[in-house]
């Protein structure tokens, strides 16, 4: 599956999950001051927590998935991809970041060893020291998969 569908999703999860995490604060909140068991909750609050539990798994799996998936594939274009060459249109930020270094999104323009020529766009975890080397402008190596367009840097 493609991974920016994944995260997505899982993004979406996320959003929904505040609706039952918000139904079992009302329902705790209802309750006067003491200590009480589990089944001693209104039931409102017990029947936030299967959607809560339902929405936190599937968030957690889906932003993960896709991190999986899109490593996956990268790898899978590294191995068997065509080699070609990129010029650097445009560098944004991703809002990600794995071990303090940023996950790095790329605008390409992508030529193939056969002269073709197309648009790609690709995110990529760039060393904090290496981040100068990939400016606008700037030609790198690619690796590319032909029917889906998808590109790596190498």
């Amino acid at each position: 599956m493609n991974p920016k569908k994944l995260r997505k999703f899982g993004w979406i999860c996320f959003g929904l999950m505040w609706i039952p995490f918000t139904t079992l604060m009302i329902g705790v909140l209802q309750l006067p001051p003491g200590e009480y068991g589990l089944n001693e909750m209104p039931a409102l609050a017990m029947y936030s927590l299967i959607p809560l539990s339902v929405l936190f798994i599937l968030t957690f799996a889906l932003i993960f998935g896709s991190l999986f998936a899109s490593s996956i594939q990268n790898a899978r274009i590294r191995k068997n991809g065509k080699p070609g060459r990129a010029k650097i249109v445009e560098l944004y930020e991703t809002g990600t970041t794995i071990n303090h270094q940023p996950v790095v999104g790329f605008q390409l323009e992508v030529r193939s060893e056969y002269g073709e020529l197309f648009q790609a766009t690709t995110e990529q975890l760039i060393s904090r020291f290496s981040i100068t080397q990939y400016q606008p402008g700037a030609e790198v190596e690619v690796k590319y998969d032909p029917d889906t367009k998808r590109v790596v840097i190498v």
